[in-house]
């Protein structure tokens, strides 16, 4: 049942930052909807770290990253290394992409 929660709001997430009017707000109330269901999952903290990006938002950015390594270290879990690059990527200088959809 988690499971499924989880996919449902990584799937919202993705398709309200897609298109030409993404609505980030909805994304950002999936994704973090989704981890207070199981605040263990990457894909769910990669969405929230990709929406506060495309958004600007670079405190929301750090937030979601700290939060993660928060859980990292109480679960004692290793972050997967599309996580660590996502991370390294969207603290840099970089602007965001114009277009979300990205796990």
């Amino acid at each position: 049942m988690i499971s499924r929660i989880v996919d449902t709001a990584h799937t919202l997430a993705v398709r309200h930052t897609e298109g030409d009017h993404p609505d980030l707000d909805a994304a950002r109330r999936a994704a973090l909807r989704g981890l207070e269901i199981d605040e263990t999952t990457e894909v769910l903290y990669r969405d929230w770290m990709n929406i506060e990006w495309g958004a600007g938002n670079t405190a929301g950015v750090r937030k979601a990253i700290t939060r993660l390594h928060q859980i990292a270290r109480t679960y004692d879990i290793s972050l997967e290394p599309v996580t660590e690059q996502l991370i390294d990527l969207v603290l840099s200088d970089r602007p965001a992409p114009a277009h979300r959809g990205r796990n």
